[in-house]
């Protein structure tokens, strides 16, 4: 199933951020249940879960990846497991 990001609201924008992370993916969070999130990417939706390093420098509960989110994963698809995030791309707006 290839999905296309940005009738999901992906612009030039976060393109643009998302090209410093080589070998990574760009996807959007479209659901979260506890440490598990649901991403869609070009190929679907995939579950992933945050990385340690990026468990261990999150300084506070907003910078933890919400839905919505445009985030940088490791895996477009569910083949070898989870996907894991290491980047929440830059946002727009947030609810507070």
């Amino acid at each position: 199933m290839n999905c296309d990001l940005k009738n999901l609201g992906l612009t030039e924008q976060f393109i643009q951020e998302s090209k410093q992370y080589k070998d990574l993916f760009i996807g959007r969070v479209s659901s979260q249940t506890k440490n598990v999130y649901k991403v869609i990417t070009e190929n679907g939706e995939i579950f992933s879960e945050i990385s340690g390093k990026f468990h261990f420098n999150v300084k506070g509960l907003s910078e933890f990846p919400a839905v919505g989110d445009f985030v940088m994963i490791d895996r477009i698809d569910h083949s070898q497991g989870n996907g894991i995030i290491h980047h929440v791309l830059t946002r727009k707006s947030v609810f507070a």
